[in-house]
């Protein structure tokens, strides 16, 4: 069994042992919600006969391998963080991906998919939505919009970082003189928490020899950074290519913001956990690739593919 093959069946196990598992919590304890130390204590016994290329898949510096199990659960909607703590488990919903072809989320059953956490269906569920409405698209348009309606003069940020965007490609900038009124920038500030150092960044434009700023939050760095280089004439690269297992391989250039990540992750396994620049999916997912990458506005080349 190749190494993504092996990873989407232990993401297979996990994923419906752990859904069952909440279930009997919920009826055993007449509740709709479980703390996930209930279920993370149960789930570090399985893990400790584990395969080690899975260990490493779910390595992490500051969870637990049993946590991050819920963690990838939960980016997928397969399970509900509900805050304080608590998870609760979301009726099964169907998925209508870009070329109508339908996933299954949250179901009880097992999924036999080699690739992908969704589980292929040809029926429609009694809750179904469209792959844009399960995770929300900004465009890169949209997405700068938002930061210029948030901008204010009104902070007391003294950027560490300037990042500029051209042409050519993003470099950080180390002479003020460079700036060029009314263009957008990234600025990271490191602010002192007592003891600690808090990286932030934000989205900012230099005008009128003052800055105004918007904080970057909720994982939009990347999207960010991406839709500053569009704005630039830039983007990023994908290619397929056939995988000795007889899948289809996606290779990216660089790593895709959250919501693409996401929704290739039901129709494609990543190689990594994190950041990852690679994907195993099925031939007739093609098309569904080509349409979420384009979101991001990724251009697909032809050197090495073999699909046009």
């Amino acid at each position: 069994m190749t190494e993504y093959l092996l990873i989407q069946e232990r993401i297979n196990y996990y994923s419906c042992y752990t859904k069952r598992l909440m279930n009997g919590f919920c009826e055993e304890l007449q509740t709709n919600k479980i703390h996930f130390k209930r279920l993370t204590s149960v789930i570090e016994r399985l893990l400790m006969n584990e395969d080690r290329l899975f260990l490493n898949f779910l390595e992490d510096e500051k969870r637990s391998a049993s946590y991050k199990i819920l963690e990838y659960l939960n980016a997928q909607g397969e399970i509900l963080s509900v805050g304080k703590g608590y998870y609760s488990l979301p009726p099964e919903r169907n998925i209508i991906l870009p070329d109508n072809q339908s996933v299954v989320i949250s179901s009880l059953k097992m999924n036999s998919n080699k690739v992908g956490i969704g589980r292929l269906t040809e029926t429609q569920e009694a809750i179904s939505l469209k792959y844009n409405q399960y995770v929300y698209l900004p465009s890169f348009q949209q997405v700068i919009q938002y930061f210029v309606q948030q901008l204010t003069d009104h902070h007391d940020v003294e950027p560490t970082e300037i990042i500029q965007f051209t042409e050519r490609g993003s470099f950080k900038l180390n002479n003020l003189k460079q700036l060029k009124d009314k263009e957008y920038y990234i600025l990271v500030f490191e602010r002192s928490i007592g003891s600690q150092i808090k990286r932030e960044r934000y989205f900012a434009q230099w005008k009128e020899k003052k800055w105004f700023v918007a904080e970057i939050k909720n994982g939009l760095l990347l999207r960010t950074r991406m839709a500053l280089r569009s704005r630039k004439g830039l983007y990023s690269t994908y290619y397929f290519s056939a995988h000795s297992s007889g899948f289809i391989e996606v290779n990216l250039q660089y790593s895709l913001p959250k919501e693409e990540d996401i929704l290739m992750r039901l129709i494609a396994t990543p190689k990594e956990n994190k950041w990852t620049k690679k994907y195993l999916t099925a031939e007739n997912q093609i098309e569904n690739i080509r349409a979420i990458l384009s979101h991001c506005e990724l251009k697909e080349v032809k050197e090495n593919a073999i699909y046009n």
